[in-house]
């Protein structure tokens, strides 16, 4: 049987599949007045149990640093404040045993981010449902067992970060998430410790377990009970992957020159710091884009400069001296509609990156403070989303000094020289591409809304996506004017988004102006081969043809 879902991380595995769900009989009886008090001690107790785990597990990640932050994040939704108290708050009105209170609150808690109209931050009710199982395993006293996890397939309704990082730790061939998003914290960080996975089945999973399972990450493929002809298809497929990751990981002490001797310096995108211990063995030469968006998950108040700082000097120091440019908030009003109340119709072309910053002043002060600071710890740039015009940049530029003052008033250390970019992902900013790089250390392409904005197509959106065409001459034609346009300022262009990370526009981009590229992680090392078989004028000849 052949499921199509979503393709979340590239590769392919094979093995028995094990269902990881936990399913509770959830205690549902009325309590008396007089049972408040146990249940109230209950709860703190199996809070302190399984903060107690949870720093175990923390402990037991060795080598993995950076990933053991995702358990700092469970930690913090056990200590909110706001969610012990609503807790207490079920047992105390409904009369109801705590395991009925922690279902209750992770209901209400469901219905809270069913209203935010956007993948990315509906998809943070895993990390709830994460910590509310967890809680109830301690209730119920149960355990998970790894031990019969190597080399298997795990599947779940819904794959949680905590059961990722295990499944790393215990040598989990792949995993299934019969529901998700390819942007939650799961995907994210299977995609950085390159677990192939596939979500959005959207069957059930007894459907799937316990039987031989084919994972087919890139194509978004889970085939159960494969034939013969089929597993011995994969198995082939198999070993020439892993032979192709031999042979790219050899790539790693090279420099990313064409055969005509173009140096093309090669970066890597990430979204949450936890994907930086996956690229140590790679040996990128930096950063080109941090999105910081995950600064603002899973929670309810807002990051504080201190928090800020403290993460974006960790990464400027791991990776010291290598360039990191942090890329500021780029966020609709919608995903954070409950931190700042704004609800839009028309989000994508509303109050969203460096619009949203100038109406929240204060958040976006608070950020280049802590970028400012952590700036002394290593080569830390500033880069801004969604710039429309000049005066854009102007305003920001002068955010920037007003930091810098209130820092130099406050007595404390910060970088006062600092490169400033921003991105170029509206066709309004490649028109006037001129005037912006004039005001700019560097200029960074995001193709994909780039190219959305300029046709006039939702990439999200299946039953326009024909539509949707990276190589359309009106798209190639901003592409080589902003790249004109930033050399003639003396400053260089990258390509920061998905077409950066397709080998099939490499020579494109190279041929259109393209100084830099900055790829997801799992594309860097093809994207560097592909890089040492180009020549560049043969990439400019190929680009004119295509104009």
């Amino acid at each position: 049987m052949k499921l199509t879902g979503v393709a979340v991380s590239n590769g392919i595995a094979i093995g028995i599949s094990i269902c990881v769900d936990y399913k509770f009989n959830i205690v549902n009886y009325q309590i008396t007045k007089e049972d408040i008090t146990r249940e109230l001690k209950r709860l703190e107790n199996v809070i302190i149990a399984t903060i107690d785990e949870l720093d175990y597990i923390s402990r037991e990640l060795t080598g993995n640093k950076n990933q053991r932050d995702i358990l700092d994040t469970h930690k913090m939704i056990l200590e909110d404040p706001e969610m012990i108290s609503n807790i207490k708050k079920i047992l105390q009105e409904e009369l109801v045993t705590l395991e009925k209170a922690l279902d209750l609150n992770l209901q209400e808690i469901k219905e809270q981010f069913s209203e935010i109209k956007d993948e990315y931050f509906s998809a943070r009710i895993i990390d709830y449902q994460d910590v509310t199982s967890r809680l109830l395993k301690k209730l119920y006293k149960t355990e998970s067992d790894h031990e019969n996890w190597t080399g298997s397939i795990l599947v779940a309704q819904e794959i949680t970060p905590s059961q990722v990082l295990e499944a790393y730790k215990n040598h989990v061939a792949g995993l299934v998430s019969i529901h998700g998003s390819r942007k939650s914290h799961s995907a994210i960080l299977a995609r950085s410790l390159l677990i192939p996975m596939v979500m959005g089945l959207n069957d059930e999973e007894c459907d799937i377990c316990p039987q031989e399972v084919i994972i087919d990450g890139k194509a978004g493929i889970v085939i159960v009970s494969p034939s013969r002809e089929e597993k011995e298809k994969y198995q082939e497929n198999l070993a020439e992957i892993n032979l192709k990751n031999q042979e790219l990981a050899l790539l790693a002490d090279k420099e990313s020159i064409t055969k005509d001797g173009k140096k093309v310096p090669l970066f890597c995108n990430i979204e949450i710091p936890e994907e930086i211990a996956a690229l140590e063995r790679m040996n990128i030469e930096g950063i080109g884009l941090f999105r910081t968006e995950f600064l603002y998950l899973d929670r309810q108040e807002l990051p504080d400069e201190e928090e800020q700082f403290q993460i974006y000097k960790k990464v400027a120091e791991k990776l010291s001296p290598l360039p990191v440019i942090i890329r500021t908030i780029d966020l609709g009003g919608d995903k954070i509609a409950k931190s700042l109340k704004e609800v839009e119709m028309n989000p994508n072309l509303g109050l969203r990156g460096i619009r949203l910053s100038f109406k929240y002043l204060d958040l976006f002060r608070v950020q280049l403070r802590a970028i400012l600071r952590a700036a002394m710890y290593g080569n830390i740039k500033i880069m801004f989303p969604m710039v429309s015009n000049v005066s854009e940049i102007v305003t920001a530029r002068n955010i920037i000094l007003e930091c810098q003052k209130e820092l130099e008033a406050g007595e404390i250390e910060y970088q006062r020289e600092i490169e400033i970019g921003t991105m170029i992902e509206i066709p309004s900013a490649a028109l006037r591409a001129k005037e912006i790089a004039a005001k700019c250390d560097f200029l960074s392409i995001g193709t994909n809304d780039l190219v959305q904005y300029t046709l006039a197509v939702d990439r999200n959106n299946d039953l326009v996506a024909e539509y949707y065409n990276e190589t359309d001459p009106s798209v190639l034609y901003l592409i080589q004017m902003v790249c004109q346009s930033a050399h003639e300022a003396g400053i260089k262009v990258a390509v920061c988004g998905e077409m950066a990370s397709q080998e099939k526009f490499t020579s494109l981009l190279l041929g259109l102006g393209v100084d830099e590229l900055s790829t997801s992680p799992a594309n860097y090392n093809e994207i560097k081969k592909k890089i040492l078989q180009l020549d560049t004028k043969e990439c400019e000849k190929y680009a004119v043809s295509l104009l």
